[in-house]
């Protein structure tokens, strides 16, 4: 990596980015909306992880899973953003079209009752202690495998496993009846 006064050269950092970022982007996204919820402030976060990730090449390229890393950079960015926002958390705007319905059912009440229980079930992975949304989000959403949810979250695959199942034992008592959801219910990796 070339450095130019302790910095890292601009054509260095383009191939980073075509190497780890371009290839991930439209998850890093989906990432950070999962968390945020809202299409413009989804943009800002993730050009400020971006620009993290920009700042952190040498590490990015000796870490053994960059995509992990830098998923985490992003996951950590959506919650600096909530912090600083509060009061905005779960805002009603709804999803942008790349994230159109989980399924296309001709029958308006079914399509109806589904989007009710989508939104109800997402409020309520909103409400999980955050170490457990985490995990539960990677898990199910970016289908990651419990190993690679452990090393992005620097934890034990064991500890990722506990957590993912207190997780859907408190969103089985949030949201009812589980089964329904069978996105849900995920097969052991």
């Amino acid at each position: 990596m070339k450095k130019v006064d302790g910095v890292v050269d601009l054509s260095d950092k383009l191939k980073a980015y075509q190497e780890y970022v371009e290839p991930i982007r439209h998850c890093m996204i989906q990432a950070v909306w999962r968390l945020v919820r809202n299409a413009d402030d989804t943009d800002d976060v993730v050009q400020e992880a971006l620009e993290r990730v920009l700042k952190v090449i040498p590490k990015l390229r000796k870490h053994p899973n960059p995509t992990a890393y830098i998923l985490r950079i992003c996951i950590n960015a959506a919650y600096d953003h909530l912090r600083r926002n509060k009061n905005r958390m779960f805002s009603e705007e709804p999803r942008p079209a790349s994230f159109e319905q989980l399924s296309s059912t001709p029958d308006p009440s079914e399509s109806l009752a589904q989007k009710e229980k989508l939104q109800q079930t997402l409020g309520a992975i909103g409400q999980l202690p955050k170490r457990e949304m985490e995990a539960l989000i990677l898990l199910v959403f970016e289908d990651f495998s419990y190993a690679e949810i452990a090393q992005a979250m620097g934890c034990r695959e064991n500890s990722i496993r506990s957590m993912i199942a207190k997780a859907r034992k408190r969103l089985s008592r949030m949201v009812g009846e589980f089964g329904s959801m069978g996105n849900l219910e995920v097969q052991e990796s």
